[in-house]
């Protein structure tokens, strides 16, 4: 067990942060296996962990009856994982139905089925996943019986300020969310829509014909084209104008924003300057996205041309790399040269053109790159690879005989030493390291093994391909999917801000999650985005893999959306006439249990409303206890809690801290609920309330983000009832300069997952204190007010009627029935209320403020570092 020891600035001391490493994830079974199931016509490979058996069967999951019997290979040690076992081959078991592994001594698999539609659900499950990133729109996924919903988020136009345009606007909807943030970035919307182009390329005889879960169903497009163009369609105003073909880099919000819903994730979003590799990313999806869409309009793929040639002429007259100024931005950097782009944006605009001159661009270019210019391993980073396949699948005439010979050649090698590397592997993985996103690299690596079974026919390469699918779905170290919805023990926390504030116990499925970074530390933990999180360009690659096993029978139920309430965000902003500043919002009926004015002590719902000054809580409802700080111990310096002498809702007093320095996993402010003195620490009932509420701003230039914990005998030692403490349930929090009211149900709280709960939901009638803590080296300066406990239905904001917004169009929030009465509108017309989900565990910055997993940090030994790539 390890011990953070903290230190407090008060003689109220609670042993805190006491964190245990979680058991490693239990197998349903020693047998690894693709949980989904087989096509009958494909290889079929298992693995156990043992390396006694000698026999196995293949039995009947109906009857038990042997359907097929064999020998288990010799013993096979794999190194990287630190594992022994042996292979169950039964490739030759072609009858379809439902089946299991039975091996003596051993045990039984999971079930699973052999069949012509196998693998038809995984890959209707990837689409699904993409139409759930939908951003600026309403989503409703139904899988299983659960039904997921989330209104259209992020509907206001995006700022051009750092395009030299101060308060001007341009449209910001459509695309899909990069990952489990709320940003979009145009270099890895290059990787990612390149990989489904180069699927619908291969496979759009079969894929025009499975509909898809999607509003757009059966309309003018095939269902998987109507999904690609949901991400053109916000790829297009990327470009800075119809004559100027420099291309943003991203646009996204100035920071991470924490774990809340899509249409309660307000603060504003800004193109990013451009940058050439996004420019030339650009260039080559809207070229390949021309060819996929002129059979079905040939004006739209007139439209996706030009945009085309307008930026790669801008790149032949600008030859040198440019790197987007992303100072201003702590969201995902996705740094890259490019050279790799511009042979990639080259190679599209030969095939979609004929054009001699960007053919010669071409072939100057990847000749230059020499052994880079073929990666049997890729991502966002280096795609000219996807140039490659395109410049050896083309008829076109022209190809010089010297190039097309060295690309063949190199595009074989590559492909294998995935082959080696998969023969070497117990689970058949084609690559022996692990880094972040490797699944996705798994998965991606198919199109070079096809490319080099086009180039020399094999079907070795078809198998390895087969084998990383059936890796991702079940048959790896940890005996479990990797991908949310499907297989066995798939994951149950990815790293994704929907999944982290919805009410739902299971997360969005259809998620290919990112894989471990080294050989054995993925976590199915939120806080791990180095393990957990989800991504577009690694789902993309596994919609590539599972598009050739897809047939004809596949398909899906009709669509029916859910109903949307307003956007917490206030209107939809369309460029409109400079505006003058809020007005005074009119206001709601009062909540059910008093005013909660933040100018009187008022009700028993109200912990402290510090209007007394005094730091300790209000003497009703039984609570009794005090504020007080505490902090990891190192050299940094709180101080606090302090009266402040300006409340919200103009009230008299607040609490303040202000923090810095903190090195570990940083410091944090908490109010008792059941404690007097030096007495030990007693429970509180919270159980007749709904949640929680309370009023919050920031002091500090940029907004700050929050955990708020609740210290409850599921989770502290206390109260002797849990057996691996401190995995405390918590929800995050966003502070911005201007007062927000966050209300918080009990259902938007999740733990950590690395210690022993009680329950997998809070119990309200046990709570000690509730603390908010901030990460490791964040500088925090933020007050809070009107700490209570929510009554009745599920809880929303309240605000003004809607302010009148200095940039154009109308914002603010709708009057609720469950306000307390409107405040006056923000300049800018910001809401006075904001819900914010729950759900996040992440404590440690990506970006410098986006709280990562502090606590699984120290648990697992993850290093849980910014982003090699800067992302």
């Amino acid at each position: 067990m390890l011990r953070n020891c903290c230190r407090f600035s008060s003689s109220l001391v609670v042993a805190l942060l006491v964190v245990a490493a979680p058991s490693a994830f239990a197998a349903n079974s020693d047998i690894r296996l693709n949980s989904v199931g087989y096509q009958p016509a494909r290889m079929k490979v298992a693995s156990v962990l043992t390396t006694s058996a000698t026999a196995f069967s293949v039995r009947s999951a109906i009857d038990d009856s042997v359907a097929f019997a064999g020998t288990l290979s010799g013993n096979v040690v794999d190194a990287v994982v630190a594992q022994s076992g042996r292979r169950l081959d039964f490739s030759t078991l072609t009858t379809p139905g439902t089946y299991y592994l039975d091996v003596p001594g051993v045990g039984r698999s999971p079930n699973f089925v052999i069949g012509d539609g196998a693998l038809n659900e995984a890959y209707l499950l990837s689409m699904l996943g993409l139409y759930g990133w939908r951003a600026g729109s309403q989503v409703t996924v139904t899988w299983k019986g659960t039904t997921w919903h989330h209104g259209a988020g992020h509907l206001r136009d995006g700022l051009l300020d750092y395009l030299g345009q101060v308060g001007v606007t341009r449209e910001a909807t459509h695309g899909w969310y990069d990952a489990g943030d709320y940003n979009k970035y145009v270099v890895n919307a290059g990787v990612t829509l390149g990989m489904l182009l180069k699927a619908w390329e291969e496979h759009s005889a079969t894929l025009s014909g499975v509909p898809l879960w999607l509003p757009e169903q059966g309309g003018k497009f095939p269902d998987y084209l109507d999904e690609i163009k949901w991400e053109l369609d916000w790829l297009l105003p990327m470009q800075y104008s119809a004559a100027d073909g420099r291309v943003s880099h991203k646009l996204s919000g100035l920071d991470f924003s924490g774990f809340v819903p899509p249409a309660a994730d307000c603060p504003a979003h800004y193109y990013a300057p451009y940058g050439t590799a996004a420019t030339a990313d650009f260039v080559a999806m809207l070229a390949e996205a021309s060819r996929a869409f002129t059979p079905y309009d040939a004006a739209l793929a007139t439209t996706y041309l030009d945009a085309a040639k307008v930026s790669y002429a801008w790149l032949v007259k600008n030859p040198a790399n440019h790197d987007a100024d992303l100072s201003a931005f702590k969201t995902g950097g996705y740094g890259t040269t490019d050279p790799d782009d511009r042979a990639w944006a080259a190679a599209e605009m030969w095939e979609t053109t004929g054009d001699a001159a960007a053919l010669k661009d071409f072939e100057t270019r990847i000749t230059g790159m020499g052994a880079k210019g073929v990666a049997a391993t890729f991502d966002w980073g280096d795609v000219a690879d996807l140039g490659v396949v395109t410049y050896l699948r083309s008829p076109r005439s022209g190809k010089a005989p010297a190039v097309v010979s060295a690309l063949k050649t190199a595009v074989v090698g590559a492909a294998n030493g995935l082959v080696a590397n998969h023969d070497a592997s117990l689970y058949g993985r084609l690559m022996p390291n692990h880094w972040w996103g490797s699944n996705g690299v798994l998965a991606r690596s198919c199109l070079v093994l096809n490319a080099a079974n086009e180039v020399t026919p094999n079907a070795r390469y078809a198998e390895v391909c087969a084998a990383q699918v059936d890796y991702l779905l079940g048959r790896n170290q940890y005996g479990r999917s990797q991908v949310t919805g499907i297989g066995v023990a798939p994951p149950m926390f990815p790293h994704d801000r929907r999944s982290g504030s919805d009410a739902q116990g299971a997360p969005y499925p259809g998620y290919l999650v990112g894989g471990g970074s080294s050989a054995t530390n993925w976590s199915d933990i939120q806080a791990s985005y180095e393990t957990n999180e989800i991504a577009i360009n690694w789902n993309a690659a596994l919609t590539y893999a599972l598009a050739g096993a897809v047939t004809p029978s596949a398909a899906a139920p009709s669509f029916e959306a859910v109903t949307d309430a307003p956007s917490s965000c206030g209107a939809v902003t369309t460029g409109g006439t400079t505006g003058t500043g809020g007005t005074t919002g009119t206001g709601g009926t009062p909540n059910t249990g008093g005013t909660f004015s933040g100018n009187t002590d008022g009700t028993p719902d109200v912990i402290d409303d510090l209007e007394d000054g005094d730091l300790a809580v209000l003497p009703q409802g039984g609570r009794k206890g005090r504020w007080y700080v505490f902090d990891d111990g190192t050299t940094g310096t709180t101080t606090g809690p302090l009266s402040s002498a300006d409340g919200a809702n103009k009230s008299k007093h607040s609490v303040e801290v202000i923090s810095r320095g903190f090195t570990v996993w940083g410091g944090g402010v908490g109010v008792q609920l059941n404690k007097d003195g030096a007495a030990a620490w007693q429970t509180y009932d919270a159980s007749q309330y709904t949640g929680l509420r309370f009023r919050i701003r920031t002091k500090t230039a940029t907004p700050s983000t929050f955990s708020l914990m609740l210290v409850s005998a599921q989770t502290q030692p206390e109260s002797k009832l849990c057996t691996s403490c401190f995995d405390h349930f918590l929800a995050t929090v966003q502070a911005t300069a201007d007062w927000q009211e966050v209300i918080l149900p009990w259902s938007a709280f999740r733990q950590q997952g690395f210690g022993s709960p009680l329950s997998a939901r809070v119990e309200p009638s046990a709570l000690y204190a509730l603390q908010w803590q901030w990460g490791a080296g964040q500088t925090v300066d933020f007050e809070l007010d009107d700490v209570a406990f929510a009554r009745g239905p599920s809880p929303v904001a309240q605000g003004g009627a809607g302010g009148v917004s200095a940039t154009g169009g109308k914002s603010g929030h709708p009057i609720t029935t469950a306000g307390n009465g409107g405040a006056a509108g923000a300049a800018s017309g910001a809401d006075s209320g904001q819900v914010l989900g729950g759900g996040c565990n992440c404590r440690t910055s990506r970006s410098g403020s986006e709280l990562g997993g502090l606590l699984v940090a120290f648990a697992l030994g993850l290093s849980l570092l910014r982003r090699r790539t800067g992302r």
